[in-house]
């Protein structure tokens, strides 16, 4: 089993046309990717997809993270490592390999089921893989460790599509606040249990991202109920203030967490604040500075 873990066969591969767009695509898997991506859908295409895609990819985020801490596998030698933005994180499942899978072929399907675009599967597939070889190729994760991280995004759409299904009825028959306490609660116990001695540390921001979120989405489907506007380069206004705002907003709350300390419940909060502006915050100064319009009756 030593081709899963071995890593010289990736040094003769490695050009300097290669690094550069093996970066490209590991660029697709880190937090300021999805800090662009998710609300631009949410804000300015539909807001029912960006809240689906949100919620399987915080989700599949938490799960990778726990697992990591959990199985505790090394990363490869720092000697074949190109990137040099991971840390001190575990390298087993890896977590490109599983949101790439998760993302994309989320939002594969979603394409598909409104547009029918035949095509919208291979553009999936291509960036999953592209995503996938360039963690190899950047030698900071090992087959094994790609190979586990694919079979978890697997997993985690098979999950998620059985959700939306009528098996999930009984959990949208909740009211919203009953739905935020769950989830609460279901956070709080699992980073009280991280398995990692010190605990969650940053991956705590995770399960908060996903917490805000569900918060914010609540509230925003129960009270706010926007709508991007009509007309397209408004929207594209909206998009880019927008995400101009929400890095503003994580920069002065990483800011302000990094001054109280690494506490566990510390970084849960800042993350849940992030979110939960992403949701509910920025739609409705949209909505108030009529960047968005509010539907006023469903």
């Amino acid at each position: 089993m030593d081709f899963l873990t071995n890593m010289d066969w990736v040094l003769p591969l490695r050009h300097e046309a290669l690094t550069v767009i093996f970066n490209i695509f590991t660029w697709m898997g880190y937090t300021p990717f999805f800090l662009i991506a998710i609300p631009a859908i949410y804000w300015g295409w539909r807001k029912d997809v960006g809240h689906r895609l949100a919620l399987i990819v915080f989700a599949s985020a938490v799960l990778n993270a726990f697992l990591k801490d959990y199985w505790q596998n090394p990363r490869p030698d720092v000697l074949y490592a190109l990137d040099g933005r991971v840390g001190g994180s575990y390298g087993m499942p890896s977590g490109h390999a599983q949101i790439g899978v998760v993302m994309w072929f989320w939002l594969a399907y979603e394409v598909r089921q409104q547009w029918e675009a035949k095509w919208a599967y291979w553009a999936a597939g291509f960036i999953a893989v592209g995503i996938v070889l360039s963690r190899l190729y950047l030698g900071v994760h090992d087959i094994e460790d790609v190979l586990m991280g694919s079979v978890l995004g697997v997993l985690s759409l098979v999950v998620f599509y059985a959700l939306l299904s009528p098996m999930g009825d009984r959990w949208r028959s909740l009211s919203w606040p009953i739905q935020v306490s769950a989830v609460l609660l279901a956070l709080v116990a699992l980073v009280y249990v991280w398995p990692k001695a010190e605990g969650a540390g940053e991956a705590a921001s995770i399960a908060g991202f996903l917490l805000g979120w569900v918060l914010g989405a609540l509230l925003e489907q129960n009270y706010l109920r926007f709508e991007p506007a009509r007309l397209m380069l408004v929207r594209l206004a909206a998009v880019v203030l927008g995400v101009v705002s929400v890095f503003w907003v994580f920069g002065e709350v990483r800011s302000v967490a990094d001054g109280l300390g690494s506490s566990d419940w510390i970084y849960l909060i800042s993350g849940s604040i992030v979110a939960f502006y992403i949701s509910f915050g920025a739609p409705l100064l949209m909505v108030v500075t009529r960047l968005a319009r509010r539907i006023e009756s469903r």
